[in-house]
């Protein structure tokens, strides 16, 4: 008997870990461990937000070697910019959660149509093949979305500031790609996690500079991924600078 497929509309995330070609066969179950620990924890905060906001199904991850592939069912295209704040919270978060544990991603997510089986572990459908054709692309660590979802995200945006937005977790951003290119694209903003005062006491940190540096300091830098790294620090010493901005207007 012929299994049936249900076509769904969500966002399709895709990731890729820098530097795991590279990786000694102690990192490799170093980097299984803490991935599995950071997929349980972004899925467990994503099944809390589904319980209390229920506009979006709880993601499903798929994995391949060091790629990861988060599926995220949208009900109903409606509401597509909530889902876009809440959906950015839970990737700032897993970004966030992944440099803590030694891992840095890099990936792009599309909007549009996929059909998964978790049982046979396997995704297509016009958004995998969008965030396929672009997560490789980037020299850095983060996640931007494809020039077609920058696309329609502006069409759901129109006459709204997202830059501006209560929450913050994505802004525009010239995205540094191979060949020393760029793209203006929406970006997660993970380096907003470092200002979380909360977070910083708990992990009894006294600045977001110096929590940032730590984590890199214990990275390993493989030869012909400097740009990537420079481009990390590019983009956290922007937000650096606007917290010293904002603090200089407040003092004025």
């Amino acid at each position: 008997m012929n299994k049936k497929y249900k076509k769904k509309h969500g966002i399709v995330i895709l990731l890729d870990a820098l530097g795991a070609s590279e990786y000694s066969e102690h990192q490799i179950e170093k980097f299984l461990s803490a991935r599995a620990e950071i997929n349980d924890y972004v899925t467990a905060l994503a099944n809390r937000e589904v319980k209390n906001i229920g506009k979006f199904y709880p993601p499903v991850i798929f994995t391949f070697g060091d790629t990861v592939i988060i599926t995220i069912e949208l009900r109903s295209k409606k509401f597509i910019l909530d889902h876009i704040w809440e959906i950015s919270l839970l990737l700032r978060r897993y970004l966030f959660h992944s440099m803590e544990e030694g891992i840095l991603f890099r990936g792009s997510f599309s909007i549009g149509q996929y059909v998964e089986d978790s049982e046979s572990n396997t995704v297509m459908g016009a958004a995998v093949t969008d965030a396929a054709a672009w997560y490789e692309q980037s020299e850095w660590m983060g996640l931007s979305c494809t020039p077609q979802t920058k696309s329609t995200l502006e069409y759901y945006l129109l006459g709204k500031n997202l830059d501006s937005s209560k929450h913050g977790y994505l802004r525009t951003y010239d995205v540094p790609m191979k060949n020393n290119d760029t793209q203006n694209l929406y970006a997660i903003t993970w380096p907003t996690a470092f200002f979380d005062k909360d977070l910083l006491k708990r992990a009894n940190k006294k600045t977001p500079e110096g929590y940032f540096l730590e984590i890199l300091k214990d990275l390993s830098v493989p030869k012909g991924t400097e740009n990537k790294y420079n481009n990390i620090k590019k983009y956290f010493n922007l937000f650096v600078q606007e917290e010293a901005n904002k603090k200089s207007q407040s003092d004025a």
